[in-house]
């Protein structure tokens, strides 16, 4: 992947301060006015004119406050384009977005599609693919030229505060399975898919957002698990890998004084030669472009010195820096180009080893000839027409909804599915924005008019309807199993919930329980007589039927959930994608699963005892 003759004439022309900016990919997410009055970016300003009109960065980093709107998103686009246009013969600029799908998007009005895991529930390589090939149509119709996907974490640690749905599995041969499928569907599309977080942020308890995570792994046991997804992506040919603000201290010795405590700090996977050298070039063969996760985030930017931070992440074989100055606070623009004149002064100085850029450099460039970005003047605008009928269409929306609808697994039925429209049932959620997922489902079902009653308990006499109702079908959202162990964090819901399924339970009523985000709170309800995961929690700001612009962004999930539990014959076809401990197993008193992973039933047996019996 070494760059051709072209690339090579076009760095030999190039400034020290213009081969720098090439190295780095800012995000422009917000903007301080003089006044001191922060608003989302979703025009150009000046000063973010002048800087993108200056320096060749090696693209920007867009996300939903910019993204809003399909116009809104794709003027800002062209207009982003333009500035770089002013200097047509320098390189184009790498656009990009977290579109992982599920709970992270970034396209207002795009096909959310359900989420890693539950693509994992799904099972199916080819439905993988062709969500993802959603993902990547919308983004490049959007403008934009590569996704920060897909997530290779094997989500292992049921503490992980971070990565969770977001993640395929804790099986590291399904992630490696899907992975390899969502990036064969963004290439598809054109676009190029970033693997992350090398060499693997799923067996961490903190978030590299907030804290310096550590995982205590030899080498042979992250080759066991954590590289083998990354290992079969650059097999299939992946051209970027983005890095891991995480200590690996078996891997890499070498230590820093933090700037926080004053202590020594082993050097994180981003800022470490022993992980981007040593396995990821060395081991694994991975000749692409190395993007970091965010340089702003707080595992670097709270022990590490900005200048030392690239001097480290370019000298251990990272490429482009991402978002390495916050340029939604006061001055941030200005912080911006401070930032890359210094880091030029150190390596005309000889402080960052000039070889070093050059390599990265050269990487860059060789990857935006690939893509047709080489020439700033040469890159076609996106058009507002285009991307109005590709994002959010109908086709991409039934993708979405057929690869909801075959991950939701059922894991109990004591022979009350399908629940019965007729009988007085009482759904309930735990956030407002849910109603409208239940009222997307129950409209689908033709139940609206005379369906379930949906509360979202807010009042006593909720939670009474939910205790009487002949039939309660409850939504249960874990995002962190924390929140169902520690008793100053456990969320009043869930244990008004289990309190009002034992009291049911005594009195003989059907209770049926929906677990829609991260599928360990399955293990909170040995009362309920259904149990099913669907792996997505995230609700609808407005009911789809009635969206005042004609599409709304609305995640599908939940929605097939509730179709799932109504729908006659029953058929459930999702498999969980990871084993769910039991309470006390989450609790640190023993190591045994309530459920393992890859079970699931079909519905199809209790259905037909149900016909049968007549309940």
């Amino acid at each position: 992947m070494n760059g051709s003759v072209a690339c090579m004439e076009l760095m030999q022309r190039m400034t020290t301060e213009q081969k720098v900016a090439q190295l780095i990919m800012p995000a422009f997410r917000q903007y301080t006015d003089s006044q001191g009055k922060r608003q989302d970016v979703v025009r150009m300003y000046p000063e973010m004119e002048r800087i993108l009109s200056s320096y060749p960065f090696a693209g920007v980093m867009l996300f939903a406050m910019n993204l809003k709107t399909t116009r809104a998103g794709v003027e800002l686009v062209r207009a982003i384009r333009a500035c770089s246009a002013k200097c047509p013969d320098l390189p184009g600029l790498l656009l990009a977005a977290d579109q992982e799908g599920g709970s992270v998007t970034r396209l207002g009005q795009g096909t959310q599609t359900p989420g890693n895991m539950a693509l994992g529930a799904g099972g199916d390589p080819v439905l993988t693919r062709n969500c993802a090939a959603v993902i990547g149509r919308e983004l490049k119709a959007a403008g934009l030229d590569a996704n920060a996907g897909p997530v290779l974490d094997v989500n292992d640690n049921p503490l992980n505060p971070v990565i969770g749905i977001r993640s395929f599995s804790d099986n590291p041969e399904l992630v490696a399975t899907m992975g390899r499928a969502y990036l064969e569907g963004l290439g598809e599309s054109g676009v190029i898919g970033m693997l992350k977080h090398f060499p693997g942020h799923g067996n961490t308890a903190v978030d590299s957002h907030t804290g310096l995570p550590c995982v205590e792994k030899t080498l042979e046991e992250l080759e066991r698990v954590e590289l083998k997804p990354f290992a079969a992506c650059v097999r299939a040919g992946a051209e970027m890998v983005m890095t891991a603000h995480i200590q690996f201290p078996q891997v890499e010795k070498q230590t820093y004084r933090s700037k926080k405590t004053g202590e020594p700090v082993v050097l994180p996977a981003t800022l470490s030669r022993a992980v981007l050298g040593g396995l990821l070039r060395d081991r694994l063969g991975f000749e692409g472009v190395v993007i970091t996760d965010s340089m702003g985030m707080d595992a670097i930017s709270s022990h590490f010195d900005p200048l030392d931070a690239a001097k480290l992440a370019i000298e251990a074989g990272a490429d482009i820096l991402l978002m390495p100055v916050d340029t939604a606070a006061p001055g941030g623009v200005k912080r911006l180009e401070d930032y890359v004149r210094r880091v030029a002064k150190a390596v005309e100085q000889g402080v960052i080893r000039p070889k070093a850029v050059e390599q990265a450099v050269l990487r860059v460039l060789a990857l935006k000839e690939r893509h047709g970005l080489l020439r700033a003047g040469e890159i076609p605008a996106p058009d507002v027409s285009v991307a109005q009928k590709q994002i959010g269409s109908a086709e991409n929306r039934k993708t979405e909804w057929e690869a909801a609808l075959r991950a939701v697994t059922l894991v109990r039925d004591k022979g009350v599915l399908p629940l019965s429209p007729r009988e007085q049932t009482v759904v309930s959620v735990p956030f407002e924005s849910e109603v409208h997922s239940v009222r997307f489902a129950l409209d689908r079902l033709d139940l609206l008019g005379d369906g379930p009653e949906i509360v979202c308990p807010a009042e006593k006499g909720d939670w009474e309807k939910m205790l009487r109702a002949p039939v309660l079908l409850a939504v249960s959202a874990c995002y962190r199993v924390n929140s169902l162990l520690t008793d100053g964090a456990k969320d009043p819901y869930v244990e008004r919930l289990r309190q009002i399924l034992a009291d049911r339970k005594k009195q003989g009523k059907v209770s049926v329980v929906i677990s829609a985000q991260l599928p360990y709170d399955l293990a909170l309800y040995p009362d309920a007589d259904a149990l099913l995961a669907a792996y997505c929690a995230k609700g609808m700001s407005e009911d789809p039927r009635f969206a005042s612009n004609g599409v709304v962004q609305y995640n599908a999930n939940l929605p097939a959930a509730v179709f799932s539990v109504f729908r006659s014959p029953c058929r459930f076809s999702g498999r969980l994608p990871l084993s769910v401990p039991s309470l006390e197993s989450l609790s640190g008193g023993s190591r045994e699963n309530l459920f393992d992973r890859g079970f699931g039933l079909d519905g199809e047996s209790t259905c037909k005892r149900k016909n049968q019996t007549g309940r």
